[in-house]
């Protein structure tokens, strides 16, 4: 019989003398999930907008050059076909066997839409060789010119650091306004972000994130719906609280094919939220796809479900450690944790590791996770290989755990005779 988690309960109810264990792995997104709210996961800006299918052109009665074609190309392009991965479809849907070089023609000449789609293929290397520092100098060019989608994209290079350029998020704050400020749905989601965590020296402004979101959302930015939904769901930025509203949003990004979107419709679905059934497999069905396309929070769940053995899955804790090592791998906070507790007891294949789990909750913690500080501080507490026994340690990572509201750390702290 396969080998279960231990639970933080029944360990919280034994006597005084006997060790503290660590909790379960948590949900994710959610700390208890259906109740308590977690703020939207950070999302790196991305200039790269999901990609939307091409109307077809009309055969051409007779045969122009490469360069006739692509002129003709970028005029028909929407906005939201410059996406990485629909870039090269794109191109070769318009531009014959030769996009690449047709494009920069289209860019000596001009044209800031080819100067911004040479840029994506310079940050993907997509049908060039991957080279940073040429794409930001492209969506330079484009900025400069006054294209929206180039002031995106210099944006993201100056908020992440990337092409060479040093990280101005002010800077990027600025050029996601000027192309917000001309109605572009990614500068309006870009802009929308930096408000609502308060960065590029914008103070915290959840109603003007709000604001913004809804720009974008109203016109079909899958990103802007996630986190618009998201605010619905917790009652952000002065909206009232409304998870059928959110669930609403999170299916039509969902239905676009958004990660996030996909996730948080799962976690509907899975706890009977905003008016859906409770239906646990349809929960993993979304999930499955926010992991497929290497988003965190979806692989997070998916490896709850997989440890939980829900949703029409049998319990295999090897693939929960599996997706929590994908997330953990990505720098998630509870990746960490989860992955974690099974180096702590050796589960899901995994040799059993207490320097590695402690590793693992440290990196945890170290972000302000509750669940990573609570368990490295019961490693400290139980004086785990590798780490001198502390109790004054365990006590100040319980109180850290606790001034979050983790109930777990609140009761240690009971039992040790401690106040929060």
């Amino acid at each position: 019989m396969q080998k279960t988690l231990k639970t933080t309960l029944a360990a919280l109810l034994l006597s005084a003398p006997m060790p503290l264990l660590p909790k379960a792995p948590d949900c994710g997104i959610l700390e208890d999930c259906p109740t308590k709210p977690k703020p939207p996961p950070r999302r790196n800006p991305s200039p790269r907008p999901e990609r939307r299918p091409q109307p077809q052109r009309n055969a051409e009665p007779a045969a122009p050059s490469l360069l006739d074609i692509g002129n003709r190309a970028m005029s028909s392009i929407s906005d939201m076909a410059w996406s990485s991965t629909g870039l090269a479809k794109t191109l070769a849907q318009f531009l014959g066997k030769a996009p690449i070089s047709t494009l920069i023609a289209m860019a000596d000449q001009g044209q800031t839409r080819a100067l911004v789609l040479l840029a994506e293929a310079y940050l993907d290397g997509t049908g060039v060789k991957k080279d940073e520092a040429i794409a930001a100098k492209l969506f330079r060019l484009a900025a400069d010119q006054g294209n929206a989608k180039g002031r995106v994209g210099l944006g993201v290079m100056y908020a992440l650091g990337k092409g060479g350029l040093v990280t101005d998020k002010a800077e990027a704050v600025r050029l996601y306004r000027l192309a917000a400020d001309q109605g572009d749905s990614f500068g309006q989601g870009n802009l929308a972000d930096m408000y609502y965590y308060g960065e590029g020296g914008l103070a915290v402004d959840k109603a003007e994130a709000v604001r913004l979101y809804r720009l974008a959302a109203d016109q079909g930015n899958a990103s802007a719906q996630a986190y618009l939904g998201m605010m619905y769901q917790w009652g952000q930025g002065g909206l009232a609280k409304n998870e059928n509203e959110a669930a609403r949003l999170y299916r039509l990004a969902a239905d676009q094919g958004n990660a996030g979107g996909q996730t948080y419709l799962g976690l509907m679905y899975q706890f009977g939220q905003g008016g859906l059934a409770k239906n646990e497999n349809e929960a993993v069905r979304f999930y499955r796809l926010s992991a497929d396309q290497g988003d965190a929070n979806g692989q997070i769940q998916l490896g709850n479900m997989y440890q939980r053995g829900e949703g029409g899955l049998k319990i295999d804790l090897a693939l929960a450690a599996k997706f929590y090592k994908l997330a953990a791998d990505q720098g998630h906070l509870v990746g960490y944790n989860n992955l974690g507790l099974l180096y702590e007891q050796g589960l899901g294949d995994l040799p059993k590791d207490e320097i590695e789990a402690a590793r693992l909750y440290r990196l945890s913690a170290d972000g302000g996770y509750a669940g990573g500080q609570y368990n490295l501080g019961v490693m400290y507490y139980n004086g785990a290989r590798g780490l001198t026994k502390s109790k004054t340690e365990a006590v100040r990572l319980f109180r850290l755990a606790a001034a979050q509201g983790d109930e777990a750390a609140k009761k240690a702290l009971t039992r040790l005779g401690e106040k929060p």
